[in-house]
């Protein structure tokens, strides 16, 4: 048995960005995406605005402000987690064709292939859904663990950086009975239930082994809204998962 797979490569900074290779690239979205528009400066530092920019100091000459996408992938040629940022526009209107069509739906539910062909002025691309099907496990919890914060690619800070963010542990006022056995039970309506949650050994079993974790993700958004940080609240959802199976490992070595 060899010690690393026949395919193995050590992942530099700019493999956490996906890029598209000549020929099939195989992917599925794990987020809804962010979106905005960017500019490059003559220092080829990326400019991100959730608005169209009304002035765009330094930008690189005969260079012009875009439209794209971000979302978090899972890259199948890597094996990794990646941050898929999109400013071709075949791709994006495929992709809301599917979102449209009754057999498809959201693209959370399939993987995607994006077929490269061509380079420079001549590059173009396919892109086709394959059937949809559960997401794995491995690939939600590893999506769970990495707490990827998208909102910092506005900012220009590093978006796969995990930042402690301080919680309570003081007892919650409204805690929940038992843990729900699937995610799709489950209804926030405040933070201490959240934490009641979490602090279930069974609830962190079902993150980490038994339930797609992305419904989990897609009720943590249900309750923050539009006018509350997501990326904060994941944070500190991942601070509390991460000190519960501390805890749990040191009473119980198999967890």
């Amino acid at each position: 048995m060899s010690f690393l797979p026949d395919n193995y490569k050590v992942l530099q900074d700019s493999d956490h960005y996906t890029k598209f290779i000549i020929g099939e690239n195989k992917f599925r979205i794990l987020c809804s995406p962010i979106i905005g528009y960017e500019y490059f400066t003559v220092e080829k530092r990326a400019i991100r605005s959730k608005q169209f920019p009304k002035e765009t100091p330094n930008i690189q000459i005969d260079s012009n402000v875009k439209h794209f996408w971000a979302m978090v992938v899972w890259n199948y040629d890597f094996g990794c987690l990646q941050i898929m940022k999109l400013t071709q526009k075949t791709i994006m209107e495929a992709i809301v064709v599917f979102t449209k069509s009754k057999d498809y739906g959201t693209p959370l539910n399939y993987d995607i292939i994006v077929t490269r062909t061509g380079e420079g002025l001549d590059t173009s691309y396919t892109v086709m859904p394959s059937i949809p099907k559960p997401v794995t496990d491995d690939i939600s919890s590893a999506f769970l663990e990495a707490g990827i914060q998208l909102e910092k690619l506005y900012t220009g800070e590093n978006p796969f950086e995990k930042v402690a963010v301080e919680y309570s542990s003081a007892p919650p006022s409204s805690p929940l009975s038992t843990p729900p056995e699937t995610v799709d039970e489950l209804v926030f309506k405040t933070a201490e239930d959240i934490q009641q949650y979490l602090n279930e050994s069974k609830a962190v079993e079902h993150l980490d082994n038994k339930v797609n974790s992305l419904k989990f993700h897609n009720a943590i958004k249900a309750f923050c809204g539009s006018d509350k940080n997501q990326d904060e609240w994941w944070a500190w959802i991942n601070q509390i998962v991460f000190n519960i199976k501390q805890s749990l490992s040191q009473t119980n070595p198999e967890f």
